[in-house]
């Protein structure tokens, strides 16, 4: 009997990853959620199911997302997110959920969900049999609403701007002159300034490229350089999420 998930899994396709050895930090990839796999990793060149030394099998996330990358006229768009169910990049991916609103992860882990995904960089960490290389990503998740991010920004941008109160100069009661004297000028009133026009709402992409470098605590001058971002945006998405700019 044919197992249709099976074969829809089939017609699907694998999905190349959009990130590799040469990534960059900031690289960041957006796209919908069209299926989510848990299923054992392989060891690299005999392909072979991959297990820890205590014989437990190594699992992942195999996200696939439909984006809007194509490399070339055969690029159907679609990329793959191996995360491991272990370690960095599945808490990263649990901060995600938990940060979407999401009380469980089959409520958010869903086709039609928005995801991101940025490479921050690396870093030396020390493990229990010497020091290894970690790669770092962060996550972020928006289910159904691929502004969601903007709408916010949007939103603290368009709080009005608050100009500081003008008091007004009390009243002087009419002196009595003489009717040769010239009659007293009227006293005027100070002249209030606009309100400012509030800054324009981020870009998503943006906000999704920087946003997860901002929070790793990235340099200013390292953040641009990588990002391509200027100073006054990074500054403006850091604002809008009550973060400092190192």
């Amino acid at each position: 009997m044919v197992n249709f998930e099976d074969l829809d899994k089939a017609f699907a396709g694998s999905g190349k990853s959009p990130f590799d050895k040469y990534s960059a930090p900031g690289t960041t990839v957006t796209g919908t959620i069209t299926t989510v796999d848990y299923r054992q990793q392989t060891e690299y060149g005999t392909n072979q199911p991959a297990v820890f030394p205590s014989g437990d099998p190594k699992m992942q996330f195999v996200i696939q997302i439909q984006t809007t990358e194509h490399d070339d006229p055969d690029d159907d768009g679609i990329r793959a997110l191996y995360i491991n169910a272990w370690g960095a990049k599945k808490q990263a991916l649990a901060a995600a959920i938990q940060a979407s609103g999401a009380h469980k992860a089959s409520e958010i882990l869903v086709p039609g969900t928005v995801m991101t995904a940025t490479f921050v960089g690396e870093k030396q960490v020390q493990g229990k049999t010497g020091t290894f290389t970690q790669k770092d990503y962060t996550y972020t998740l928006v289910k159904g609403a691929p502004a969601g991010i903007d709408q916010a920004l949007a939103q603290a941008a368009a709080q009005p701007v608050q100009q500081g109160y003008v008091q007004q100069p009390a009243a002087q009661p009419p002196q009595q002159v003489p009717a040769a004297q010239q009659a007293p000028q009227p006293v005027q009133t100070p002249i209030q300034q606009a309100p400012q026009p509030a800054a324009p709402a981020v870009d998503q992409a943006v906000v999704a490229k920087v946003l997860p470098l901002l929070q790793f605590g990235t340099p200013l001058d390292t953040l641009t350089r990588a990002t391509g971002v200027d100073e006054a945006t990074v500054r403006q998405v850091a604002a809008a999420h009550g973060l400092q700019v190192a």
